[in-house]
Order: structure tokens, then sequence, then C-alpha cells
């Protein structure tokens, strides 16, 4: 089984440039905080294997996925087992087509937003595509302040070291504090 998530939606950071620059000191006009930005909010996100800002993400599965079940991945269970997990903290699944057929929530598919999980209650050989919502909200306010103080951390200190660090260094989401105060929001990948 081969999956592939995507979004076409541009990345954005929950911190502003002017709040960045604020927190490091510097004018805002310096060229390199729109990229450092950007890098660290990217980092935080693949650390927290959730989304900030809720863009849209579509999963391709080429062939139909089994959870759980016993060794041949069969067992009782009422949703069948056939499920896909999303990533980046699904907040509504819009979409869900099989070989090219359109299916229908409830009665094709369940979606369930707290796992992240899609499952699929009819058997489809290949070709499954979920577009969902992935994100706090659509408003810098909806972002959690420990987050974007992480993100903020983790721009400092990527500013501060941006020449390069010495090989054997901890990586910048921990050298920065930043892992430490985004921590709790982490949604733990199984």
């Amino acid at each position: 089984m081969a999956t592939s998530v995507k979004t076409s939606d541009q990345l954005e950071s929950p911190v502003t440039v002017q709040e960045l620059a604020d927190w490091i000191g510097v004018e805002s006009a310096d060229a390199v905080l729109a990229g450092i930005l950007n890098t660290a909010t990217g980092l935080v996100i693949a650390f927290l294997q959730r989304d900030l800002m809720t863009r849209e993400w579509v999963a391709t599965v080429d062939s139909m996925p089994l959870i759980g079940g016993d060794a041949f991945g069969l067992s009782a269970h009422p949703r069948f087992n056939r499920g896909v997990v999303l990533p980046y903290g699904v907040t509504q699944v819009t979409s869900v087509k099989a070989e090219g057929i359109e299916l229908e929530n409830g009665t094709d598919y369940e979606a369930d937003l707290t796992t992240g999980c899609v499952y699929l209650k009819t058997f489809f050989k290949y070709d499954i595509s979920i577009t969902y919502k992935a994100g706090f909200g659509e408003e810098e306010t909806d972002v959690p302040e420990e987050i974007k103080t992480g993100i903020k951390m983790l721009a400092s200190w990527l500013y501060d070291n941006r020449g390069g660090v010495p090989a054997g260094s901890p990586p910048a989401i921990i050298a920065s504090g930043a892992k430490d105060v985004i921590y709790p929001f982490r949604i733990e990948v199984l």
C-alpha cells in the first residue's frame, strides 16, 4: 500500500514577521526573517504531525488498507478494518472517492476525527482519494499561544545559528527549547 498526502495550499504561519522581529529584537525588514519563519513553521508542523492554519489536504492510497484484525487482517470489527489514517489533525473530511466513485458519509465510510481515520465500509481494490481539512482554524488566533511561542523560539534559534552548527549538535527543535513548549500538542503516529 502506497499513500501520498499533499496540499496545494500555501504554508501560512500563525506568527507574523513583525512578531518574530519583535521577539528576536531586530528590524522586520531583515530579509531572512520570512524564510526562517516559514522554515520554523514547517518544522513545528512536521514535529507535531498537526497542521496549524487550516489547509485542504488530499490523501491518495493506491490499494485498500487493512487495520488491525487477525494474522490475515480479517476480524469482526464493525468497521470492517478498512481504514486510512490521515495525518495533520483532521478537522473535516470533505470527499472520499474510490475507483472513481464518490462515496457517501455514513453509508460508504465513517470519519473518526478523534483518531484521524476514515473507515471504508466497502472493499475497493485501488485508487482511494480522501480530501480533508486539517488545522486549528482559519485565523492566527485559533492556534494555541504555546505553539506560536514554540515557532518563535525555533525561528530565533535558526536566526542565531544560520551559519551552521557543529556536527553532533541536537536537532533545532530540541536545542531551541521549542520541543518542551509544543510537545503537549503532538499527535503520536502509531
